[in-house]
Formats: C-alpha cells, structure tokens, sequence
C-alpha cells in the first residue's frame, strides 16, 4: 500500500513537469487585441475585433438558429407553484 502511495505521488510530480498550459505564439501577445461587442435579444457575441462583419454575421445566424431549435424544442413552463396539474 504504501508503495503504490509513494508511486503515485511521484507519478503527481512528473506530471506537473511534464504538462504545460497554452501558449499564444503568433507574435502578438492576446491582450493586445481589440474586442467587439453585439447584443442581440438573446445573445451577446464577444468577438476579435479584426474578424469584422464576421462577428455580425455570427451573431445573426446564432439568433436564427435559436429561432428555429425553439420551434422543435419549445420551452418547458416552469411553474412557480408547487402544483402542477
């Protein structure tokens, strides 16, 4: 038992070197860039800056597809009663 305490402890460590986080390596640091912002009626859409009319369309085709998921699964009625009938 305490083999296997003393393996997975060691096994903890290694990994801990072994594993690395995201890097963003394109020569532009990330807090450099400029975001945008859309409100739609449902959404808000966060977008680079540089993808420009991207962002719009984006925003536009969530809002539509939206529209046609509710009409296949509509909304559930939530009751603020504990009595459903």
């Amino acid at each position: 038992m305490k083999q296997k305490l003393i393996f997975l402890v060691i096994a903890g460590l290694l990994s801990v070197q072994i594993a690395s986080s995201q890097y963003y390596d394109t020569g532009q640091d990330p807090a450099s860039l400029k975001w945008m912002q859309i409100k739609t009626g449902r959404f808000t859409v966060i977008y680079p800056e540089k993808y420009g009319a991207g962002g719009m369309l984006y925003a536009k085709e969530l809002d539509e597809a939206y529209s046609k998921l509710m009409s296949l699964f509509p909304e559930k009625k939530i009751y603020s009663s504990g009595c459903h009938t």
